[in-house]
């Protein structure tokens, strides 16, 4: 039976902490980029609308933020979607920690 030298398990656990750590400051998901709000508060930017041809709206509202502008929501799980006439689109869903700042880009239904 091989077993693995403890001091390449050493180094592996300290790699993989190094890069959690790393990674702590901002995240992106397949729909834009979370970091953390300057605040402390939860704050949501719709980056790119498609062109602005339907308006935008989250949690079935419509979002008066010009684009890229970060406005406070609160934390939890919202629903983002274009309103456009003749298409259905059931939106996203998002959920936003306390504190994060989710810049948002709609890239399709």
């Amino acid at each position: 039976m091989n077993l693995v030298p403890p001091s390449l398990v050493r180094h592996l656990l300290l790699l993989a902490l190094a890069n959690v750590a790393v990674g702590g400051c901002s995240r992106s998901n397949l729909r834009g980029k979370v970091s953390k709000s300057a605040d402390g508060r939860t704050h949501l930017a719709i980056d790119n609308d498609q062109g602005g041809g339907c308006p935008v709206e989250v949690d079935y509202k419509l979002w008066h933020a010009p684009l890229g502008v970060a406005s406070e929501v609160t934390p939890g799980r919202h629903v983002i979607r274009l309103r456009c006439e003749g298409r259905a689109d059931s939106g996203l869903q998002v959920v936003l920690s306390q504190g994060d700042t989710l810049h948002f880009d709609y890239r399709g239904p």
